[in-house]
């Protein structure tokens, strides 16, 4: 909702200046001239446009992916303990220590990725518990060992996977982009008012939908470039339904 109020609250000022300029012209210039124009700027605005789009978005689905990947590695660390023969007093401190990674991630990680701030892509004190705990695990049998041996991987992939998550939750458009992209939306509006027209309001709406979709571009950007905030921010509702489900086993 808020980039919909951001975006018809710089409609409604693009209109004002419009009007004025359709009352005052501040200089007069012909249609051909304007056609070349945006043929020129409008190809390298749609290009610039176009890669931010992709790299913001791109950005945030790898942040998902990896959340996701991490969730279906720590079920299956989870999972592989059934194999595990007797020993229950080693597998009940595992899942112990695996909830307590996941409050880790939630109470912790998840508030500092939204503030923006870096967290250390070292490896937990949680996940290295974890560790050795598992190192406790006395194989007794075939199961045992394939068992260990699939939990020491799965637990190589959750570190993988959150520092992975980690790096993508800091990575942002480069400021002189950003700030490319409103220059050329602005260019863009300010000429698109200059078109000749002798209806003030097909000149109104025109540039009425004209502004609505270039300052609706800008903000998607935006918003998409700041993951965890606005209309697509992230929330960690995975790791939550994760630790409800092991709190119910």
């Amino acid at each position: 909702m808020k980039v919909y109020l951001k975006t018809i609250f710089v409609v409604i000022l693009i209109l004002i200046l419009n009007y004025f300029l359709t009352l005052y012209p501040l200089v007069t210039i012909k249609i051909e001239t304007l056609e070349i124009f945006f043929n020129l700027f409008g190809v390298i605005y749609a290009i610039i446009v176009g890669f931010a789009i992709y790299v913001v978005l791109n950005n945030y689905n790898e942040i998902k992916q990896y959340m996701n990947c991490e969730i279906n590695e720590l079920q299956d660390l989870r999972d592989y303990l059934l194999y595990v023969d007797e020993q229950e007093e080693v597998k009940k401190t595992i899942l112990e220590k695996i909830k307590q990674y996941a409050q880790s991630v939630v109470q912790k990680e998840w508030v500092a990725m939204s503030e923006y701030k870096e967290v250390d892509f070292d490896t937990p004190p949680e996940i290295y518990e974890i560790i050795k705990n598992v190192n406790k695990i006395k194989p007794a049998n075939e199961s045992d060992s394939i068992a260990l041996s699939r939990l020491i991987e799965t637990l190589s992939h959750i570190t993988t996977y959150r520092t992975n998550r980690l790096t993508a939750s800091v990575d942002k458009l480069p400021s002189l982009l950003k700030h490319l992209i409103l220059m050329l939306s602005g260019v863009i509006v300010f000429a698109f008012t200059m078109l000749p027209m002798e209806n003030i309001w097909v000149n109104m709406s025109l540039n009425a939908v004209n502004a609505f979709g270039i300052a609706l571009i800008y903000f998607v950007i935006l918003d998409l470039d700041y993951p965890f905030s606005g209309v697509w921010s992230l929330q960690p509702k995975p790791f939550e339904d994760f630790l409800k489900r092991l709190e119910s086993k």
